[in-house]
């Protein structure tokens, strides 16, 4: 294959993702649910749970929760480590994870005095694209 030659493929499976953040400082996060939010089953989410304990400190020993999303202002798909708040939310607002398949607007930010997240989530609806009507002749 000649160094200039694009290989023409197209992605079959992200093998691997990564790991998309909530900004906690309330900046507006816009994304799309791309799976169900469920338990985390691969060995990192164990090697965390291990790493956190710490002697006779036991941090909890449930899985990570996570669902599969895209950033809409970046394109990016990724796995969203939901925090408890956020996930019991959806889950209350959306029977049978029907959030699946739809775009949010999410704010996460710091509850003043408390030591906990409030998050603010909008149902938003992509706007269709606008397209300008061609123009065939131009005008001298």
């Amino acid at each position: 294959m000649a160094e200039n030659e694009i290989p023409r493929f197209e992605v079959v499976r992200n093998v691997t993702l990564p790991f998309i953040i909530v900004p906690s400082d309330g900046t507006a996060f816009y994304l799309k649910f791309n799976t169900a939010i469920e338990a985390d089953k691969t060995t990192f989410s164990e090697r965390v749970r291990r790493s956190k304990n710490d002697g006779d400190k036991t941090q909890s020993s449930e899985p990570m929760h996570i669902a599969e999303v895209t950033n809409l202002q970046t394109g990016e798909v990724g796995r969203l480590v939901l925090h408890a708040v956020l996930e019991s939310n959806l889950k209350e607002a959306y029977k049978d994870d029907s959030y699946v398949g739809r775009y949010f607007k999410i704010n996460k930010e710091k509850a003043k005095g408390k030591r906990y997240f409030n998050f603010n989530i909008v149902e938003i609806k992509l706007k269709e694209q606008e397209t300008k009507p061609a123009t065939s002749a131009v005008k001298r």
